[in-house]
């Protein structure tokens, strides 16, 4: 971040940036200056991970209160959970394709999945491969 700092994670990919904040005992105003030295470094996105649903409700709304809409669109305050499904949301983005096959422009989308039907389809191929093996699957597959 040209020596101004850093943040706590930084996810790269050719096409997105996105900084991440961990807050578990800082205050919000300590927060919201991290937020904003995330942009002011160029990050596409940032995430402020909070464990607790209030501050984390105090926490979107003041900081958003001070961030342009532009940013404010770019600002995520969000739990451990609704993270991993904003990375699963942004890889889909990111996997979108078009190619020409035969003359004809195909395009195809990635759509993410939600936490629990990634675990459904987990616990399923696990079901499957545990079946095919002659073996009944374990009781956390």
């Amino acid at each position: 971040m040209d020596g101004k700092g850093s943040v706590d994670v930084a996810l790269e990919h050719d096409q997105l940036t996105i900084a991440v904040e961990i807050s578990i005992s800082t205050d919000i105003r300590h927060e919201m200056a991290n937020v904003q030295k995330g942009f002011e470094a160029g990050f596409d996105h940032v995430v402020l991970i909070v464990p607790q649903a209030d501050k984390r409700a105090r926490a979107s709304e003041q900081i958003n209160a001070v961030l342009t809409k532009t940013q404010s669109a770019m600002f995520h305050a969000l739990s451990a959970e609704e993270f991993s499904a904003l990375l699963n949301e942004q890889a889909a983005k990111l996997s979108t394709t078009e190619q020409t096959l035969l003359g004809y422009r195909v395009t195809t989308n990635f759509k993410p999945v939600s936490p629990e039907e990634a675990e459904a389809k987990r616990k399923l191929i696990a079901k499957i491969i545990a079946q095919s093996k002659g073996r009944p699957p374990k009781n956390d597959e």
